[in-house]
């Protein structure tokens, strides 16, 4: 057996309780998403990285994007990044789209474009929903250039027409009137 702290938010007590390895990756998602409920992603944390000690093969991108999504709007994005490091699961595009959007929060478009870049190295191709959050945060900090690049770069560089992007059309107004103060 197993030990695993937990906090209580309510009577905000600390105690532990005994639980049994997980038999199937599928369990251990039902385990973390019952931890996070609790909105306590540095449990869901070290839960992810006990299990990983005693079966990494249990462990999938999507539990550990849980747990980074939940960790990064908590603003723990170095304890995020040391998840993903030490899981040894290779970054998809939902874990890129989670750290590119947190950066974008933070108005740090520099290290969000970084990402944009190093997920194009590790050939991990940006989907509609990474084009979203890059015209949003580029948006609303008024880096129209960047906008119109990745409006050109979007079919040629990307294969993704405007259609697959829901929002296009609101970002095409926004930005229309933008252009059109200047």
């Amino acid at each position: 057996m197993y030990r695993l702290r937990h906090i209580v938010l309510r009577n905000v007590r600390r105690y532990t309780f005994r639980f049994e390895v997980p038999s199937s990756s599928k369990q251990v998602e039902e385990d973390i998403r019952k931890i996070l409920k609790s909105r306590s992603a540095v449990d869901a944390l070290d839960y992810v990285k006990m299990i990983g000690e005693v079966n990494h093969s249990l462990i999938q991108n999507r539990s550990i994007n849980a747990v980074v999504y939940y960790l990064v709007k908590q603003d723990k994005y170095d304890l995020a990044e040391s998840l993903i490091e030490s899981s040894k699961i290779t970054r998809d595009t939902k874990t890129y789209n989670i750290l590119i959007e947190y950066w974008f929060e933070k108005n740090c478009p520099d290290r969000a474009n970084h990402l944009m870049t190093q997920m194009l190295c590790d050939n991990v191709r940006p989907d509609a929903s990474t084009l979203t959050i890059a015209f949003s945060g580029y948006m609303r900090l008024g880096m129209l250039d960047n906008v119109l690049r990745l409006i050109n770069e979007m079919y040629d560089e990307y294969n993704i027409q405007p259609s697959d992007i829901d929002e296009f059309v609101t970002f095409a107004n926004v930005l229309i009137r933008e252009l059109c103060k200047q």
